[in-house]
């Protein structure tokens, strides 16, 4: 397992939980309304329900989130860079190396890359201890107090200010060789080793460096919800931008206020013991969701052109020595306003190829899966034991074709505090049996181009909270209350069937917040399940009515049962949960919202008689026309019999058929609807009669025999 998962021997360590809870029970959402609009039995086609799904729902919700970051969030837009070891030339970087009297700087090797704390470690023992090298060290960054820890295998550790320039993690560095030459007699030092931060003051070694990044804001925002060791909601962040920033994207992510999920962080046991949490957006690398896996396909072939090593490259590398290490290319996600939000996923080398046949004795057309490769291993120049891992994932394109990425040298860093991050493999990742930490973030050009259905789905999976802290902490929160919502199927109902969703509105199983509250959750959570269950109850209860009536009455006449006895029963039923008492509430009802309602109803029953007529003329049409193709033909036996259609010659039927003139009809359909449709003053009087006769009403006994 990744270092996500938890160990005791980490001085910091990581988890990550899917705010959609377990992936095996996650809904797939083009399938949900699909079924939803079956079991509605739905006039309107399963294309259109869908279209208005896709319209209404996450997928739409998200790019949204996304565009209004890039213009009014950039607290939140990470920065990005794509950037490999890029070599300079060393001549250039001496002149500006300081060196005592009667001496000068030979530069032997440089390279621009980003920071790496060991670096600085490196150019102090390189000028205190240079016959230690060869020996094992580590070096940890001890940001509190700016100074660095060096553990020797074979000497006592030291505790030093940071050699200079400021080390800042994810920024870019000149690190240049070099020895002293005495001016007089050529004497020689030991070689040392220089570093400048790209930036500083020196324009010609700034102009050496690889960029500050790739472009406009590319990946998705990150919310921060609570820093260094308080959330975002307490006293010291009030009306800062430590609070109005992350609670307004909050507001706008999941249409709730950021507090909800702050009183559910403090409600959890060893809440004191995080301390940072981020909402991000993205995928985990041993994500099961076949759309998901899609999506990492997509993001690391668009990475494949910014590598700086190519596949043949590292072959070429591996035939050598293998004593230096190969060049990664590594992106580097961080803010410039949040402190301690750093990411990094790097690798060394990615190909593509295009292969005939199946990748395996069977293998699914469609389906894109992961597989571990061989991890090749190397000693480097101090003695250090180096691997790198090779990765492939597969995509069966049909029976006959597949493709597949060869990923080299794969892992993820998620910095933490202090110098120190969470380092995990792609082969510890696909080892996890969890979802891993090793989050591929989203990013917008491959959203874009896979297409609204795809980003869709793609929601069910992506919405992260990550939480960083000093100790081993790893609790499973979505478990109780908040973070046990399912909330795909919730929106792929209401973006169906338009179901309220208010904590008291009942439906026919009773309240939206008792019927959540029966399966295990609180507060919006309970609303939101009770919406969606009572909505899929609704739902089959209507189908069961209109196949049991329709099966008595026959297609028309079942058809107006059903409307009226599904009306009856569910407005029934919602009462008797409500309020206790099975029955209908006539007063409430002659209010025009529910008479609205009811024409809808009646409206649905009359269609449904007119689609039995409609049934029968159908039927009627398919008989006519088989018998005008039987007529046809026999005409076209005759004329064949008396050669008339020969030397371009033939008798039409229809010429002696009239067409229909209808220019008699002063009133199209859509014009006769708009006259006869009842409007606005008709509800407002049908609602006062019930006032205004209210007495005869109730006094008048029902007529028998009538």
């Amino acid at each position: 397992m990744g270092l996500f998962s938890g160990s005791s021997e980490t001085v910091v360590a990581s988890s990550v939980y899917n705010l959609a809870g377990p992936e095996d029970e996650r809904n797939k959402f083009v399938q949900t309304v699909v079924v939803g609009t079956v079991l509605k039995d739905d006039k309107r086609s399963i294309a259109d329900n869908l279209t208005s799904a896709l319209l209404a729902g996450p997928g739409i919700k998200q790019r949204n989130l996304f565009n209004w970051a890039k213009r009014d969030y950039d607290y939140g837009m990470p920065d990005f860079k794509i950037a490999g070891l890029q070599n300079v030339n060393a001549n250039t970087v001496e002149t500006y190396i300081n060196t005592p009297t009667g001496t000068h700087a030979d530069g032997t090797k440089a390279w621009v890359t980003d920071a790496n704390i060991t670096y600085w470690g490196e150019k102090y023992i390189r000028r205190n201890h240079p016959d230690r090298l060869g020996d094992l060290w580590t070096v940890t960054w001890l940001e509190a107090t700016d100074e660095i820890r060096i553990q020797y295998e074979n000497h006592p550790s030291e505790v030093i200010p940071t050699p200079s320039p400021n080390y800042v993690p994810g920024d870019e560095y000149i690190f240049c060789e070099y020895q002293e030459v005495n001016d007089n007699n050529g004497n020689r030092s030991d070689t040392l080793l220089y570093i400048y931060k790209i930036g500083g003051s020196e324009p010609a070694l700034n102009q050496l460096g690889r960029g500050a990044g790739n472009g406009a804001k590319e990946f998705y925002p990150f919310i921060p919800l609570r820093f260094n060791g308080k959330n975002i909601t307490h006293q010291d962040y009030k009306n800062t931008v430590h609070y109005e920033k992350p609670s307004v994207a909050y507001k706008k992510a999941t249409g709730q206020d950021v507090k909800t999920v702050i009183e559910e962080i403090n409600d959890t046991p060893d809440a004191d013991d995080i301390d940072y949490i981020w909402m991000v957006y993205g995928i985990p690398l041993n994500v099961v969701d076949q759309t998901a896996r899609k999506y990492l396909y997509e993001f690391f072939k668009y990475m494949m052109p910014q590598s700086s090593w190519t596949m043949d490259q590292y072959d070429d590398w591996r035939a050598g020595s293998m004593t230096s290490n190969p060049v990664h290319t590594t992106l580097t996600l961080k803010s410039s306003e949040v402190v301690n939000y750093n990411q990094q996923i790097s690798w060394v080398a990615i190909e593509e190829r295009f292969v005939n046949g199946e990748w395996k004795p069977g293998a699914k057309a469609g389906k894109y899966v992961f597989e571990k490769g061989s991890v090749h291993r190397w000693t480097n120049v101090f003695g250090f034991e180096q691997r790198s891992e090779v990765l492939y994932l597969y995509h069966q394109i049909d029976r006959d074709r597949y493709r597949r990425l060869k990923i080299v040298g794969l892992w993820f860093q998620n910095h933490v505090y202090d110098g120190e991050f969470v380092e995990i493999t792609g082969h510890e990742a696909l080892d996890d049996n969890e979802e891993t930490g090793f989050i591929i973030p989203m990013h917008n050009p491959t959203l874009r181009g896979m297409g609204l259905v795809d980003h869709t789905q793609l929601t069910t999976a992506n919405t992260f909270l990550v939480f960083n802290s000093y100790t081993v902490v790893k609790k499973k929160w979505w478990q109780s209350g908040f973070f046990q919502v399912i909330l795909v199927i919730a929106v792929a109902v209401i973006s169906v069937y338009f179901a309220p969703a208010g904590a008291v509105t009942g439906g026919i199983l009773g309240t939206n917040l008792a019927v959540g509250t029966a399966v295990g959750l609180s507060g919006t959570a309970a609303v939101l399940a009770g919406a969606a269950i009572n909505a899929l109850a609704a739902l089959v209860l209507a189908r069961v009515v209109t196949a049991g009536a329709t099966a008595l009455f026959g297609e028309k006449w079942g058809a107006v049962i059903a409307a009226v006895v599904t009306f009856v029963l569910m407005n029934g039923l919602t009462a008797a949960n409500t309020n206790g008492a099975l029955g209908i509430q006539w007063g409430s009802m002659m209010r025009i919202d529910n008479l609205m309602k009811l024409t809808n109803v009646l409206g649905d029953a009359y269609v449904g008689w007119m689609q039995g007529d409609i049934a029968e003329l159908q039927a009627d049409s398919l008989e006519a026309q088989e018998d005008y193709e039987t007529k046809l033909g026999e005409i076209r036996e005759m004329q064949q019999e008396f050669g008339l259609l020969e030397g371009g010659i033939a008798v039409d039927p229809n010429w002696f058929i009239g067409s229909a003139n209808n220019s008699n009809l002063t009133e199209t359909p859509s014009q006769f609807v708009s006259r006869t449709t009842m409007v606005g003053s008709d509800m407002i009087d049908l609602s006062l009669s019930m006032i205004y006769d209210f007495v005869e009403m109730t006094t008048t006994l029902p007529k028998i025999g009538d």
